[in-house]
């Protein structure tokens, strides 16, 4: 399972040193319960939770963001790699390259249990498209965004 996080610490560690010491802001709550506020999602599927959690954070509604990730991932987020990337919000703002997200496409959604991967395409407003890969799991209940 360790092995499964050496590209993200990679890419984390690379993508922090060419940002340099920008400051960002770091809202990430102590636990998924912690948020009062519950969003409406129209469907409870893993593809529907990805647009949802991208969308927030393409708008910079990065406690919202944040409502869709997993217990685990939150407590991921809290660590010095992450902080050293500039936080959950920094995190963020480099998949949504600043907020220039236009549109997320499902390409395919594969649930095995309590588990899923959703393949998505995302669409920027310069035109380029990067495709993503999202680790899901579902706790009570939920589908929430895994980092693992």
């Amino acid at each position: 399972m360790k092995n499964n996080l050496i590209p993200y610490i990679i890419i984390i560690l690379l993508w922090s040193s060419m940002v340099g010491c920008g400051k960002h802001t770091n809202v990430m709550p102590d636990s998924a319960e912690a948020f009062s506020k519950k969003v409406v999602i129209a469907q409870n599927t893993p593809g529907a939770i990805v647009k949802a959690a991208v969308m927030a954070g393409n708008e910079r509604n990065y406690l919202e963001a944040a409502h869709y990730l997993s217990t685990d991932c939150l407590k991921f987020c809290k660590g010095e790699l992450v902080e050293h990337a500039g936080g959950i919000s920094g995190i963020i703002d480099r998949d949504t390259r600043n907020g220039t997200v236009t549109e997320i496409i499902i390409v395919k959604e594969i649930v095995s249990g309590d588990g899923a991967e959703v393949i998505s395409v995302f669409h920027y407003k310069d035109g380029s498209i990067r495709e993503d890969h999202t680790k899901m799991i579902k706790e009570d209940g939920v589908w929430r965004i895994s980092c693992f």
